[in-house]
């Protein structure tokens, strides 16, 4: 596949755009968690447990996508040891 400049740029850009993504998440989780403080102890404590549910969920399901899928394209790994 030939280099191309536009794929040079879009690669300096890269750093670029997870960084303003990540203050964007960053900026709306402390608005949220301020939100949240200012409604009381009860719903606090609701938002922690959902919150907490959610986080192992997404550790669970990421864990098994990650351990389903194989690197070599589908194929069984005694399919690909030569004789």
């Amino acid at each position: 596949m030939p280099f191309v400049a536009a794929d040079a740029l879009l690669d300096l850009l890269h750093p670029a755009w997870q960084a303003l993504i990540a203050s964007c998440l960053l900026v709306v989780t402390v608005l949220g968690i301020g939100r949240l403080a200012r409604r009381g102890p009860a719903r606090m404590t609701n938002g922690v447990l959902v919150t907490g549910f959610l986080i192992v969920a997404i550790t669970i399901v990421g864990t098994l996508v990650v351990s389903c899928s194989d690197a070599s394209g589908g194929r069984s790994t005694t399919e690909m040891r030569s004789p």
